[in-house]
């Protein structure tokens, strides 16, 4: 389990929530895979939240969880996450730490910041530190052959109609998602791909691309 390269990589903004979401009322377990929306679904859902939940840390995978959790509960909870495009992922993390915050020298992060650095440049130091853990390790970890470990699995691209099942699927009232910590990713996007940067994502998340159904490119 390389969890801790997640927590080294992923430099919440002040006041974000640091524990994961769990429901004992309504019996759900929200796991939050970094850069997918996790911080509007913690908010819209904030009201079911249970004690249970500060014994986790917010991004902790399927694997921590079914090993951790009280015995029973991790088979009887609505289990559920969201997953992105790996090249939308990427692109969302370039450019969320580009946060004006990471600029300050004096920050404890500053080494994080990508102000200086080229789309590519990023892409190719990440693949040789592997920073961040790929997608597939929060719903279905390698050690169990990419097969899903949760009830539920929504995507980004369709992140309102997905969350609206899992609201029924919950009975609960679906509440409207609120926009938080959304990355500048939509800026002169298109030219920060090539068939180099494309490569290595190719390479780092096979595993997305093979679990989840996104189309590669090359």
């Amino acid at each position: 389990d390389r969890q801790g390269a997640v927590l080294l990589e992923y430099v919440p903004p002040q006041g974000e929530p640091q524990s994961m979401l769990i429901s004992e009322s309504h019996q759900f377990i929200f796991l939050a895979v970094p850069k997918t929306g996790s911080s509007s679904i913690e908010k819209a859902l904030a009201p079911y939240r249970a004690p249970l939940t500060d014994e986790f840390k917010k991004h902790a995978t399927c694997s921590k969880l079914k090993r951790e959790l009280p015995t029973g509960i991790w088979e009887s909870y609505f289990k559920f996450a969201f997953v992105r495009n790996p090249y939308d992922f990427m692109q969302s993390w370039y450019f969320y730490r580009q946060r004006d915050e990471l600029a300050n020298p004096k920050h404890p992060r500053h080494h994080l910041y990508t102000g200086y650095t080229s789309f590519e440049e990023f892409i190719t130091t990440f693949a040789r530190k592997e920073w961040l853990l790929p997608q597939v390790e929060w719903v279905a970890p390698a050690a169990m052959e990419l097969q899903v470990q949760l009830d539920y699995v929504g995507r980004y691209e369709t992140f309102e109609d997905d969350f609206r099942q899992i609201c029924q699927r919950l009975a609960i009232p679906c509440p409207t998602l609120p926009t938080l910590r959304r990355s500048r990713n939509d800026a002169g996007a298109s030219k920060l791909w090539n068939s180099r940067t494309r490569a290595v994502v190719n390479d780092y998340f096979w595993q997305d691309f093979k679990a989840f159904g996104y189309e590669i490119l090359r």
